[in-house]
């Protein structure tokens, strides 16, 4: 009984930071997040000084492309979070970082790299790491909701997100 209503009030936090969200900025784009990368570096930014985020965007608008890219171009430590496998594989590939995800280690990942990225139950196993120097940010953030077969997961991700600098999010939109 405790776990749900863990999970029902983490759930409840999440959508009223959501539904409570109130943009200061707007930036048209017309195709691509990269035309106008404002958005991602003052999120970027403000979450070296420990703020949280909300990005919105269209889904294909190369969301992934333009954070991961910045993210290296600063050499930031930071988590790069996505719900399942295939995703972190994809990524690690496209943008030659490192990463955890079925059998790989996320500690190892994160001694390897600056930019890291990992599957939610990989994050969940970082609750003895120190992560007051690495910026997250959480990808399709909306699946935490919908995905309650991964409860485990999702707390741990949740968890281990409240170490970090601060947590950016995003809902499959950016």
């Amino acid at each position: 009984m405790k776990k749900k209503l863990d999970r029902l009030l983490l759930a409840m936090s999440e959508e009223i930071n959501h539904s409570r969200y109130e943009a200061n900025e707007v930036i048209e784009v017309h195709k691509y997040l990269s035309e106008k990368n404002s958005g991602v570096l003052n999120a970027i930014a403000g979450a070296k000084c420990g703020e949280t985020h909300l990005l919105i965007v269209p889904t294909g608008s190369g969301k992934s492309y333009s954070i991961i890219n910045a993210l290296k171009t600063f050499k930031l430590k930071s988590l790069f979070v996505l719900p399942n496998s295939a995703n972190v594989q994809q990524a690690m590939n496209e943008y030659d970082i490192h990463g955890a995800y079925d059998n790989l280690c996320p500690r190892k990942a994160l001694k390897n790299g600056d930019v890291v990225v990992m599957t939610w139950d990989k994050v969940s196993q970082l609750k003895e790491e120190d992560l007051s120097e690495h910026i997250i940010v959480l990808d399709e953030i909306h699946q935490t909701y919908t995905n309650t077969y991964r409860n485990k997961a999702i707390k741990g991700l949740y968890d281990v997100s409240t170490r970090c600098r601060c947590r950016n999010r995003y809902n499959g939109y950016f």
